[in-house]
């Protein structure tokens, strides 16, 4: 019996020992999982604060992509209405153009006693003028300073005429202020000759200036002398 006992105590040590290394191999592998399970419950945190953010990207996304689409649209707009308004001013310059050179064709030549017959306008309002001699146009800075001013005084009627014939279609008067500034007495005299005979809706044409040519002509002269006390004096020429 008491062989029985020690080997049963031998038993029960051995069956005690290897229990406890299982208990402690158990323990361990709890800890491991609860370490595990931590880890998992930091990955699914983390994993549902992507897919918040996610949600939250995704709308602002689709207000990024509404607005996207609404300004390409404007885009659009705008550049169609660039292109209309391009093709619009090209032809309303086109036009204004084409109509201003025609009505220098018959004064233009007046002033400048024949030597340059065309105008050419482009659409940025450039001015060239077709010079009989070179029979070529010419930009006006290949042209004296003198013929520049008759060219411009050609074109600026041409405005005002077509000014009448735009807006007021009927008899009208006309306002030089200086005109002849910069011109020779050869050419203020044949200006001045070829006046009158611009168009038939300048009923009057009103020319302020310096001096005059000793032999022109006006119906009606108001001569101003702040020097004098019965300033102005205004007196109609004997007729030649």
């Amino acid at each position: 019996f008491k062989t029985a006992v020690t080997g049963l105590t031998v038993s029960l040590t051995r069956i005690k020992a290897e229990t406890d290394q299982a208990i402690d191999a158990l323990h361990d592998a709890v800890t491991r999982h609860a370490a595990d399970i931590a880890g998992r419950d930091a990955q699914i945190a983390q994993e549902q604060e992507r897919v918040r953010r996610h949600a939250e990207l995704t709308a602002v996304a689709e207000v990024l992509r509404a607005r996207g689409e609404a300004l390409a649209h404007r885009l659009r707009v705008r550049d169609l209405a660039t292109d209309l308004l391009a093709g619009a001013i090209h032809y309303i310059s086109q036009r204004f153009n084409t109509e201003v050179r025609n009505l220098c064709a018959d004064s233009l030549p007046k002033f400048t006693n024949g030597r340059y017959q065309h105008l050419q306008i482009d659409q940025d309002l450039k001015v060239k003028a077709f010079s009989n001699e070179k029979h070529d146009f010419m930009d006006l800075d290949e042209i004296s300073s003198g013929t520049q001013r008759q060219i411009m005084l050609a074109v600026r009627l041409a405005l005002s005429q077509k000014l009448v014939n735009s807006v007021i279609q009927g008899p009208q008067f006309v306002f030089l202020d200086e005109p002849f500034a910069f011109f020779d007495e050869s050419r203020t005299a044949s200006a001045l000759a070829v006046l009158p005979q611009v168009s038939r809706d300048f009923t009057q044409i009103w020319v302020t200036s310096q001096t005059f040519p000793a032999a022109s002509r006006f119906d009606l002269v108001v001569e101003c002398n702040a020097r004098e006390s019965q300033s102005p004096r205004i007196h109609r020429p004997d007729p030649a």
